[in-house]
């Protein structure tokens, strides 16, 4: 191993991982020659080098790719285990039942893909569980634009013949059909509320969750492979040290296009083509810039990330 590349999130790694592939592929590295990614740590062996970026502009981009359409219905899969609520339940059941395009176009197809699989003997319930996903973040995001985030929806006597006849739709099919059935709309809830909640979530909400100082934080226990148990000055003083001892350079995400040109050449392989992967422009919508951000809000990211502004400003300007 004569090169290592550690990948902090959200620097540019994933566009440096699929050109240094690119170039492994067609024969001008050996795989064996470099490692890249998350786990590298300061064991693993070859000349080292990292990403840094300004921390805002980072947690802007993992914030963007967070909110983004496939890790939205992750976040939302890893809630189906919870405690049902029925009246949330409900709420969801009655809210598309009654919206044309969600019940005609989304919620029927699947019932009816379930019966048509079941009876074929080719039913596959983690794809199912996806497309049920895609239809409740839809009614989510449906229900917020409408209602707002509480369920404050009125029945009325026709929604509630709708809901029951949800509920009885199964019913003369056999009992793994329902069962399935039964067992999606169990799913429901979790995935409704938090999903809502995700829906109304900001970026400064956000922020304000994190414990600050990721970039910090990140090297001096996924790199380093220190103690976290330590206050965060002596984690600063000790990551500032290893960016100074450890790697032969630092870069910034700032200057991609120029680092890479550096990298190509140290390692001899073409600079061209310039392949890129999870391009915010493309890959997923921008939901949130600097531009709409308050003074405040960036006088209190600057404070509340003080360490990572200091390591940034350091190496990379």
């Amino acid at each position: 191993m004569h090169y290592t590349f550690h990948h902090i999130p959200k620097t540019g790694g994933s566009s440096l991982r699929i050109r240094l592939e690119d170039r492994a592929n067609k024969k001008q590295i050996s795989k064996l020659d470099y490692a890249i990614g998350h786990n590298t740590t300061k064991r693993t062996p070859g000349t080292h080098f990292t990403w840094l970026r300004n921390p805002l502009d980072r947690d802007i981009s993992n914030f963007n790719h967070d909110m983004s359409r496939e890790a939205f219905l992750l976040r939302a899969y890893q809630f189906i285990t919870e405690a049902q609520d029925s009246d949330v339940v409900n709420e969801l059941d009655l809210f598309i039942m009654n919206d044309e395009d969600l019940y005609r176009r989304r919620f029927m197809p699947i019932i009816e893909n379930i019966k048509r699989k079941m009876k074929r003997g080719v039913y596959d319930h983690e794809k199912v569980i996806k497309l049920w996903m895609y239809l409740i973040d839809d009614a989510a995001k449906k229900y917020v634009q409408e209602f707002g985030t509480h369920f404050t929806w009125l029945r009325n006597p026709l929604d509630r013949d709708i809901s029951q006849f949800t509920h009885d739709m199964a019913k003369g099919e056999n009992k793994e059909t329902q069962k399935e059935i039964n067992r999606l709309l169990g799913m429901t809830h979790a995935m409704f509320k938090n999903l809502i909640a995700l829906n109304t979530y900001t970026f400064e909400d956000n922020c304000r969750l994190l414990a600050g100082n990721f970039i910090t934080l990140w090297i001096y226990k996924r790199y380093l492979l220190q103690d976290p148990n330590v206050d965060i000055n002596s984690k600063y003083i000790t990551v500032r040290q290893c960016l100074k001892n450890n790697f032969q350079r630092v870069f910034s995400t700032e200057n991609f296009e120029q680092s890479w040109n550096e990298v190509a050449d140290l390692l001899k392989i073409d600079r061209e083509p310039r392949l890129n992967i999870n391009q915010s422009h493309s890959d997923y919508k921008n939901l949130v810039s600097k531009e709409n951000l308050s003074e405040e809000f960036l006088n209190w990211h600057r404070s509340y990330n003080h360490y990572d502004y200091k390591l940034f400003e350091e190496f990379c300007t």
